[in-house]
């Protein structure tokens, strides 16, 4: 078991200057040559200087803690929400369980976007529904312990390549690491990005495989990382044999909303274990579904919603996962079961619901009390760090991924 305590790093200057930097009236974001360098232009919306998060000290090199969370979207019905209650609302009942985690890696589910740019953005593509969320909401999900997230899914390019540029933008200035879009040549497969903490380097490799047609990236276009199962493949046997990571975590938009886990998930999760990666899962069906131990490597095939404003009680449950690594390698997975509440997520308490929702999983080889056991209590509404990456952390993005 791994002893945490936290230590506030004395580096508010350092951190807030480079902030500053990232929103100035140009910034230079270096990336390999699969990728165009981006430039981020003025913006209306000037962003608060941000102070560290309190750091995660580990009794040795190679430990470290990593929390996966589903689909957040923090738009729409929320709005009021956050307008009364401020943009700490969607976050306040978990953050201080993120906050616990070196890694915090979550879904997001729309585009960030300039709240005085909005009445001038265009949809894209023929769909039926098409989400936003404003700007001001990246500082929440800063301040509740993200540092990572995927923009796979098919909603990131709801309002086309400027929707996109802005969520780019705004992630950035926050430093907010992001990966799952992708521009310029395809033929060169995809590398993970890196995310190290404590000695561990942890890399992610984000797919959709729901996308629409519109989300298509080109040498000139930016596009959602497509999933097909010989892309993923590829990637994963590259990033192997490259030995860029100590842990390669693949995740996946994809299946069935409010279906079962299709026949085909486990043929392709088992096979991205097989080609090296150390741990697979998913999210978009608005449920949590199976978990599978393969080649004692773990598959969550959907984490359901976390913060999203769907009405539909099966919508309404969803967890977190937390991974703890020693030694460089994955040692247990266990599941935080939450419970949506007037659309953000609850640590579930109850005894009989928490015991509702764990028979409700399906799992394979493995022991439900493998995966659950009672969390420590931590605080949940009071929570008033804000948070950058901290000190010992360092992120870098690899050739064919675009990060913040």
């Amino acid at each position: 078991m791994m002893k945490k305590h936290n230590l506030i790093l004395l580096c508010a200057a350092a951190i807030s200057a480079l902030v500053y930097a990232g929103c100035a009236s140009t910034q230079a974001v270096t990336q390999t040559a699969a990728v165009e360098t981006v430039q981020a232009e003025a913006t209306a919306t000037p962003f608060p200087v941000i102070t560290p998060r309190p750091q995660i000290i580990h009794d040795r090199p190679g430990e470290i803690e990593i929390a996966l969370t589903g689909d957040i979207m923090v738009g729409r019905r929320i709005e009021p929400y956050i307008e009364k209650e401020g943009i700490d609302y969607p976050f306040a009942g978990v953050a201080g369980e993120l906050l616990q985690s070196d890694i915090v890696f979550g879904n997001l589910e729309s585009p960030l976007v300039y709240g005085d740019r909005i009445d001038g953005l265009q949809k894209n593509g023929n769909k039926s529904i098409y989400l936003y969320a404003q700007d001001k909401m990246a500082r929440g999900l800063l301040e509740s312990g993200y540092n990572i997230l995927s923009l796979a899914n098919n909603h990131t390019l709801d309002y086309g390549q400027e929707g996109l540029k802005q969520t780019m933008e705004i992630l950035d200035a926050f430093g907010l690491k992001y990966t799952g879009v992708w521009k310029g040549d395809q033929s060169k497969p995809n590398e993970p990005y890196i995310m190290e903490a404590n000695g561990v380097r942890v890399g992610f490799l984000c797919y959709s495989r729901v996308s629409n047609e519109s989300f298509a990236s080109s040498s000139d276009k930016w596009g959602t990382m497509p999933g097909t199962q010989s892309v993923m493949i590829r990637d994963v046997k590259n990033a192997k044999r490259k030995k860029l990571a100590d842990i390669l975590i693949v995740y996946i938009h994809w299946g069935l909303e409010g279906r079962k886990v299709q026949n085909r998930q486990p043929r392709i999760a088992r096979e991205l274990i097989d080609k090296g990666a150390d741990l697979v899962f998913g999210s978009h069906t608005h449920l949590f579904q199976d978990i599978e131990r393969f080649r004692d490597r773990y598959i969550f095939y959907g984490l359901g919603n976390f913060i999203f404003d769907m009405e539909h009680e099966w919508t309404k449950t969803g967890a977190i996962v937390k991974i703890k690594v020693s030694d460089k390698k994955i040692k247990e997975a266990r599941v935080i079961p939450l419970y949506l509440r007037e659309y953000r997520p609850e640590i579930m308490t109850d005894k009989k619901e928490i015991s509702k929702f764990l028979r409700g999983i399906r799992l394979k080889d493995i022991k439900r009390e493998e995966i659950y056991h009672t969390p420590t209590p931590v605080p949940t509404a009071t929570v008033t760090p804000t948070v950058m990456p901290t000190a010992t952390m360092t992120a870098t993005p690899a050739a064919g991924v675009r990060g913040g």
